[in-house]
């Protein structure tokens, strides 16, 4: 009888043990993939953690990054898609889950093939991710040439990673390296090497851009002799938007201090007044009284990733006039990033202009030739500004200057 009793002592404090010991093993589990929780309490990343599958699991996110610009008149900058740009160190930072970018609002995506000729190691992959989860891509190439045969290299390059896809956006020429400038190059020389950038990128059946802030456009470059759309980075304190007199701007990089979710780190801040590949998007604000309490980045338009119109109504105030440019195959509307009260015309930068009416019920434009939804209710007003731009210490590294004034760290270009 005794033995049996300390039998079920010893029954009894086994048990007692074995949920003592469960209770701390699932204590130091820090989520799925992390089952004995070796790295419960040592992560450096507070908001980010990876499961097993790859997928970002972000927890809340801070998105007043998207929030609180302004036109030069002090009206909330509004815009038609919402999108980001990344590169292989997006991907080294950790795999990213586009299922959850697109689900996250995010419309579009420049995705960099190459530094100069080196290539992109992540490309390919961002392309097919990207465009399998429905949210539109472009792609850029961030030059490092000093001459036309330089650049004609970088074309050539392009032009042979692009060619297997379809691309909803444009191919852009990323123009910001100073060394680009360390031989002298002149404002016409860079001109006539973008031009033949771009003259290829179009031969080749895409929309060719040109990225640059306003030195690289107004100091490095003759910009009435660029008939392309323009990718504009501009980092402002202020958060006010202060287009450059005479570009076809279309896109605006704004910061990089914006997050999506599935992307691990900060991104870009990119707002695109031309809905790319077609569509009748809604309207988006990027303003003070824009949605911040929002748990996303912005409503993902339905049309992201095809060239079907949803239906939606475009409330974008567009008057149904757009340039459409047979030479470029790019719309550089008198309208295109421009408010339409703003009185600027920028159908200088294109030859061969003509208006395309097109109905929509007279709220957006369509250009054919691209089959692009063209807003023009979007920023206004020239202001003078201090120059700006990338300091560059090491190659694909810089921070920005705005305002005379360094408003980012380094950064991975």
């Amino acid at each position: 009888m005794e033995f049996q009793k300390k039998g079920r002592r010893i029954a009894i404090l086994s048990a007692l043990s074995l949920s003592l010991a469960c209770a701390q093993l699932s204590a130091y589990a820090a989520g799925p993939g992390d089952s004995l929780g070796k790295n419960a309490g040592n992560s450096t990343e507070s908001s980010t953690n990876q499961n097993s599958s790859g997928s970002s699991s972000q927890g809340d996110l801070d998105y007043s990054g998207w929030y609180g610009y302004t036109n030069a008149d002090g009206s909330d900058l509004k815009y038609l898609e919402k999108g980001t740009e990344v590169s292989k160190f997006q991907n080294e930072n950790g795999p990213i889950d586009w299922e959850a970018a697109k689900k996250d609002g995010l419309d579009f995506v420049m995705i960099r093939l190459a530094y100069g000729t080196k290539e992109d190691a992540y490309f390919d992959e961002n392309v097919k991710g990207a465009q399998k989860a429905g949210i539109k891509v472009g792609a850029y190439l961030c030059s490092t040439a000093k001459n036309m045969d330089e650049a004609l290299a970088e074309a050539k390059l392009t032009v042979k990673k692009i060619k297997p896809y379809k691309f909803e956006y444009p191919v852009a020429y990323d123009l910001e390296v100073n060394s680009m400038l360390s031989e002298g190059l002149s404002k016409e020389g860079l001109t006539a090497m973008t031009n033949a950038y771009c003259k290829m990128v179009k031969e080749a059946g895409f929309i060719p851009m040109v990225y640059a802030n306003k030195t690289w456009l107004t100091k490095h470059m003759n910009l009435s002799d660029l008939p392309y759309d323009v990718w504009f980075a501009a980092y402002p304190l202020d958060r006010v938007y202060r287009p450059v007199e005479g570009s076809a701007t279309t896109i605006w990089q704004s910061s990089e201090k914006g997050v999506v979710r599935g992307i691990k780190g900060k991104v870009t801040t990119e707002f695109s007044w031309k809905a790319y590949g077609g569509g009748n998007p809604s309207e988006k604000n990027a303003g003070k009284s824009g949605n911040k309490g929002n748990n996303s980045s912005g409503s993902s338009s339905s049309n992201s990733g095809n060239n079907s119109n949803s239906g939606n109504n475009g409330n974008s105030g567009n008057n149904g006039n757009s340039g459409n440019n047979s030479n470029t195959g790019t719309a550089n509307s008198s309208n295109a990033g421009n408010n339409s009260n703003s009185g600027k015309n920028n159908s200088n930068n294109s030859s061969n202009n003509s208006n395309n009416s097109n109905g929509n019920n007279g709220n957006t434009a369509l250009n054919k030739e691209e089959n692009s939804t063209i807003s023009s209710n979007g920023p206004s007003g020239e202001a003078k500004n201090s120059d700006n731009g990338w300091v560059q210490n090491t190659p694909e590294s810089g921070r920005y200057k705005e305002n005379g004034k360094f408003v980012t760290g380094w950064k991975k270009l």
